[in-house]
This record gives structure tokens, C-alpha cells and sequence, in this order.
């Protein structure tokens, strides 16, 4: 377009402006392309970003943060997530130059919550930058109190969740139920409906899972722009719901879950909880033993989440596409499994690996190798009564018996 013409333009001159010149001719170019970022071309959006970055100090830091926020909100929309954790990086930079009141506080608090949900797509789930980006937004949150403190403290629960630490998230998640209750804050209740629910479903509470998840569906509409950092709280939840019907042999009500997620999701362009919810499908299937058409929609399902840059999230689609192929009789190579698993649980994430467990050891087992797959499940069984993961106990127990016989 006109303006990427114009960007090299710009380049051009600017080599031409001695270099203690530069930064006022950054934020000159940075301030008067503000208006434009709201619809230029992405590239563009990227360009004047740049701009406002090198210009450092010359910037006016309530200019310069406007105009992350919007650069974040259109990466958000394309799901760049590599491009949304170097615009909040940058942001919360100039956030140190801005006054220490409530409001900057609590945009501070969002864009600490939008480094770590980037984070976690791309590096892992439980990694340390994902892990101190929400300490930060938590710590920020306490003194600027408003929604994203509440969301921190979810947002720390689900963390401890996935590294199967669930008591630690129970005591947690106990606080925040006893503060709504109090205030009846909606941001509170929002935030422990959300946890409750994984709680829940993790320990294979199921009926009470779906009592939390009808009460924070009737009580709290979901946010209605993926700039929201809260955004995939219902859908989340909702496929969350979906492995709960699907755990109890309901395969119409887990694909009518599941559909309401990925609705969801594709109305706010969250193409993030988009590949979520897509993923669920085929953990739906393998919940339910279906191989039918699973290794196919398990395979697009990992290479869209590897180009959207996230391995770990990719080596869930990959255990089940290789155990689909397998138990279908369509080869499978049982080193990918593993090597996946490995992949899944590298930076100690540990929720749902009984679930995942159980479907190498299918493959152990189709191989012939009986014993090895006993062991897996013994493993997964261990797990969850350490974890306290109990939603797999029946998937295990059924396999124990049926390898025997």
C-alpha cells in the first residue's frame, strides 16, 4: 500500500538525520501516525510501532502506550503472538515513566496478563515467562484492585492446575469465592466460576463442574473483544465442558459443548481458543475410543497449532492422531507418541497426562507390548493420585482389565 511505500521513504531520510536527531524524528513519525494505526495495514501498524520504540524518551509516554494498546489489540487479531509479547514488553517500558496511579496501574495489569498468555502459547504453558508475567500483573493488580487483579489470581490458579498442583489452586480459588460472596463483584466471580470449573473437572466432579459453569454462564457474559486478556474464559470453559460429556459416553452433548466454544471463539476472532476448541474434537473422539476420521483431523489440528507457535499445544493432536492411525490399523509410529509426550510435558505441565498416558500405552498394547503398557497405566494412575486428577479413573480402570483379557 501507499503507507509501506511511504515507510521507506521515511527510512531513507532518516539515514540522512544525524543520530542525535533521531529519536525526535522517531517520536515525530510515531505521533503523527497514531490516528492511522487503528486501520493501516498490519505492516504498517508494526512500522510505527518501531517508530514510537526508538524514540524513546522524545515520546510522550501517554502517546506512546495508546498506541501499543492498539498495536496489541491488532496483533491479537491476526494471533501474532511473537509480535504481542514484544509490544507489551515495550509497553510496560514506557509504563515506568507514567505516574503510579490506579488507572496506568491497571493497564499495566492487562498488559501483563496479555505477555503471559502470549508466553504460554509459545514457550509452554507453565514456563517462567508465563509464570512472572501473571505474578507481575498480580502483584500490580493487589494495588490497582479492578478485574485483571482477579484475573491474575485465575490466571495463577489455572497455572498451578496444569502443573497439577490442584490443592495449592483450591486454597487459592477458596479465596476468591469467599470474596465474591462478600462483594458480589462480578469481576471476582467471573475469575472462581472459571477456576472452580477446572477444578472440578479435573477431579472428575462432573455434576458439580456443570452447576459452576451454568451458574457463571447465566451470571457473566463473556468479554466481547479478544483485546480482553480474560477472553478465552468461556470458551475455555466451555470445552471443558465438552471432555465432561465426553468422559460420560455423551458424544452428542460433548460435540454440542464443543461447537459453542469454537462459535464463541470465531466471534471474537480469538484464533487461539479457535485451535482450542478444534483440538477438543479430537479429544473427544479419543475419550470415546472413536478412530474414525480422528488421525486426519488430529494431523491439520497439529499443523495449525505449530504454525500458530505452539509445540506443546501441537504435541496433544499429535499423541492422538498416532494412537487413531495405530488402533485403526494404519501404521502410527509409536516414537512420535513418545516424542510428543515428552514435548507436552517438558516444562512439567502435568494435567491430563493420565489421559495421555493412557493412549501410549493403547499403542504399547496394539504393538504387543503388554507389559510396558501396564506400566504406562500404572503411571497415570500414580499421577492422579498424587495430583488428585481423578477424571481418568474409569479410562484406566478399563484398560487394566481389557489388556488382560
Amino acid at each position: 500500500g501507499d503507507l509501506g511505500q511511504y515507510g521507506i521513504v521515511q527510512q531513507a531520510v532518516l539515514t540522512q538525520v544525524p543520530g542525535s536527531e533521531r529519536s525526535a524524528v522517531h517520536a515525530a513519525i510515531a505521533a503523527n501516525s497514531a490516528a492511522a494505526i487503528v486501520t493501516a495495514a498490519y505492516e504498517d501498524v508494526i512500522s510505527i510501532a518501531d517508530h514510537a520504540w526508538r524514540a524513546g524518551t522524545e515520546l510522550n509516554p501517554e502517546t506512546a502506550l495508546e498506541l501499543y494498546e492498539t498495536a496489541i489489540q491488532r496483533a491479537l487479531t491476526r494471533s501474532a503472538y511473537a509480535d504481542t509479547a514484544i509490544l507489551a514488553e515495550h509497553a510496560l517500558q514506557v509504563c515506568r515513566r507514567l505516574p503510579p496511579k490506579p488507572e496506568p496501574l491497571q493497564r499495566q495489569a492487562t498488559l501483563w496478563l496479555h505477555l503471559a498468555g502470549a508466553h504460554g502459547i509459545l514457550d509452554g504453558q507453565t514456563r517462567p515467562a508465563a509464570a512472572a508475567a501473571v505474578q507481575r500483573a498480580f502483584e500490580i493488580g493487589e494495588h490497582a484492585s479492578g478485574r485483571h487483579y482477579h484475573g491474575a489470581v485465575a490466571m495463577q490458579c489455572y497455572m498451578l492446575c496444569v502443573r497439577g498442583r490442584l490443592d495449592e489452586a483450591q486454597a487459592l480459588v477458596s479465596g476468591l469465592v469467599a470474596q465474591y460472596a462478600a462483594s458480589g463483584d462480578p469481576d471476582i466471580g467471573v475469575s472462581s466460576h472459571f477456576v472452580q470449573v477446572m477444578l472440578h473437572w479435573l477431579r472428575g466432579e462432573l455434576d458439580a463442574q456443570e452447576a459452576v459453569a451454568g451458574t457463571m454462564m447465566a451470571r457473566f457474559p463473556p468479554p466481547e473483544t479478544v483485546a480482553d486478556p480474560l477472553v478465552f474464559f468461556h470458551p475455555r470453559v466451555y470445552c471443558w465442558l465438552s471432555l465432561g460429556r465426553a468422559l460420560l459416553g455423551d458424544r452428542a452433548g460433548a460435540h454440542r459443548q464443543r461447537r459453542v466454544a469454537l462459535e464463541l471463539a470465531q466471534s471474537r476472532q480469538a484464533h487461539f481458543d479457535i485451535l482450542a476448541a478444534k483440538l477438543v474434537r479430537v479429544e473427544i473422539d479419543a475419550i470415546l475410543g472413536v478412530t474414525d476420521g480422528t488421525a486426519a483431523a488430529a494431523e491439520d489440528v497439529y499443523q495449525e497449532m505449530l504454525a500458530a507457535g505452539s509445540p506443546q499445544w501441537a504435541a496433544c493432536a499429535r499423541m492422538i492422531g498416532v494412537w487413531a492411525q495405530t488402533l485403526s490399523g494404519a501404521g502410527g509410529d509409536r516414537a512420535a507418541a513418545f516424542d510428543a509426550f515428552r514435548a507436552y510435558t517438558r516444562d512439567g505441565s502435568m494435567a491430563m497426562t493420565p489421559f495421555f498416558l493412557a493412549l501410549v500405552a493403547d499403542i504399547e498394547n496394539y504393538h504387543g507390548y503388554v507389559e510396558h503398557a501396564g506400566q504406562l497405566l500404572a503411571r497415570a494412575q500414580e499421577v492422579a493420585d498424587t495430583t488428585g486428577e481423578h477424571a481418568w479413573d474409569q479410562q484406566l480402570a478399563g484398560r487394566v482389565s481389557a489388556y488382560k483379557s
